[in-house]
């Protein structure tokens, strides 16, 4: 049985998604089936329970899913051993994820001094949107993302803080339509009762979501859109479709910057940690713990 073929059941058996754990691989879903028939023939053993998309993993599949993992944890150790013997280093590959804001206002510090410290390390990008990332990271996506973190950690991660961002509600600036407009007529201070009837654009899923509604508690917003990207909500705002909510760090760094404005919320949005996340098993990989260790 070949080692691609260990890493595909453990992604299957973390995320108990077909199609999932052949993305984390780079499998097409008949690709997936196929291994998954061949590791079947050659254990004479069914290995999983389908029903419709779902999967759950047999009494047989539970046992070849803690050999998958112990045999990828020691094998991976060993090829860092191995490869970074000669010069002390850690070797071998990590996966980040992160939006492309933390991508270009959080990572680069740590990846400048992650080439310097491991050359040996070789680092793989995955961008998208900031809800999913420890999603990524559970089904074993990705080694370590850049998050938002909730105040329960998931079980079978850890994180670790790197910074503190606000929430801000941004509106456009004068447009000449009444519904935006009479936000300049509102005082410094913004109630949540002050935006009743505003059409809003909030984020999709995620921290910043769950701060915003619990923000404006009985109030209840009248949603115009609800977009995956915080960079998306600015782009909305800006061109009048709604109030949005998005984290202080996204609107530094966004070019239409200037063309929001920031409006004070009474009482403020609650601020969320930001900060790396990764399965608590792997911290000990040398390519991860390599990254990990930097970010003190």
């Amino acid at each position: 049985m070949h080692i691609h073929e260990l890493e595909l059941f453990s992604a299957l058996a973390d995320n108990l998604h077909l199609r999932r754990a052949g993305e984390a691989c780079g499998l097409s879903p008949s690709a997936t089936s196929r291994a998954l028939q061949r590791m079947e023939e050659e254990l004479g053993e069914k290995l999983l329970y389908r029903e419709s998309r779902e999967v759950s993993l047999t009494m047989a599949g539970q046992r070849f899913s803690l050999f998958c993992r112990e045999t990828l944890d020691a094998w991976k150790a060993v090829k860092a051993d191995i490869g970074g013997a000669a010069r002390g280093m850690a070797h071998g590959e990590v996966r980040i994820f992160a939006s492309v804001t933390a991508s270009i206002a959080i990572l680069p510090d740590l990846l400048a001094g992650l080439r310097a410290e491991y050359p040996g390390v070789r680092v793989v990008l995955q961008t998208g949107a900031p809800a999913e990332a420890l999603q990524r990271v559970a089904e074993g996506i990705a080694d370590i993302a850049v998050a938002a973190l909730p105040r329960k950690i998931p079980s079978g991660l850890t994180a670790v803080s790197l910074m503190t961002t606000s929430l801000e509600l941004i509106a456009p600036q004068p447009i000449g339509e009444a519904h935006i407009d009479r936000l300049a007529e509102l005082s410094a201070r913004v109630l949540p009762a002050d935006l009743a009837g505003l059409p809003m654009v909030l984020p999709r899923s995620g921290l910043a979501r769950e701060h915003a509604l619990r923000w404006f508690g009985a109030v209840s917003p009248r949603l115009y859109a609800e977009v995956s990207g915080s960079e998306a909500i600015i782009s909305m705002v800006r061109l009048g479709f709604g109030v949005g909510v998005v984290p202080r760090i996204v609107l530094d760094s966004s070019a239409l910057k200037a063309d929001v404005r920031v409006l004070k919320a009474d009482p403020p949005l609650e601020n969320f940690e930001l900060g790396l996340v990764a399965q608590t098993r792997r911290l000990h990989e040398p390519a991860v713990a390599a990254l990990w260790n930097l970010r003190r």
